[in-house]
């Protein structure tokens, strides 16, 4: 996963804004898809913020969000002919791990992304300050994948994490 560096700019920026009931904030980030050889690369073309009216009060989590946020992201999907992949920071260095109200509710929120159009890799991706960790969904019955590499394109180059 290639994310161009003024895009991963405005998703920290974003996640770093305080908000009134949710400990951390959450978006989508979308991208188009392509196969070289065996590997298939996503390159991120787009990322929208959920709005602060479709956050959900409940402390027991960092952040929930509702249906109205979930159907606009499906709607980013249909708009942008594109992949869709649920974006969140754990506070931090290095790569960061799913924890499991991340497994509890992205997933799900991922594998509706699949069902709606299986054409397109769907996933999650959680950030730190410096690193990354996402899964994907390749089709509606697949398990997920690792996304292997995730890098910020531009000056400098950096990747977040380079896979095995």
């Amino acid at each position: 996963m290639k994310i161009p560096g003024l895009v991963y700019e405005r998703i920290l920026v974003d996640m770093r804004r305080r908000h009134p009931i949710a400990a951390e904030r959450v978006g989508f980030a979308y991208a188009k898809s392509a196969k070289i050889g065996r590997e298939t690369h996503l390159y991120v073309v787009d990322y929208e913020p959920v709005a602060d009216d479709d956050y959900i009060d409940d402390p027991t989590v960092g952040a929930r969000i509702n249906s109205a946020a979930i159907r606009r992201a499906m709607q980013g999907i249909l708009d942008r002919s594109a992949s869709c992949f649920h974006i969140h920071q754990h506070w931090g260095r290095g790569r960061p791990y799913p924890s499991r109200d991340d497994l509890e509710g992205n997933v799900p929120i991922a594998q509706s992304f699949v069902r709606m159009n299986p054409e397109r890799i769907h996933g999650m991706l959680i950030l730190t300050e410096d690193g990354a960790n996402g899964c994907a969904w390749t089709g509606e019955e697949s398990e997920p994948v690792e996304v292997g590499k995730i890098s910020v394109v531009g000056l400098p180059y950096r990747f977040l994490w380079r896979g095995q």
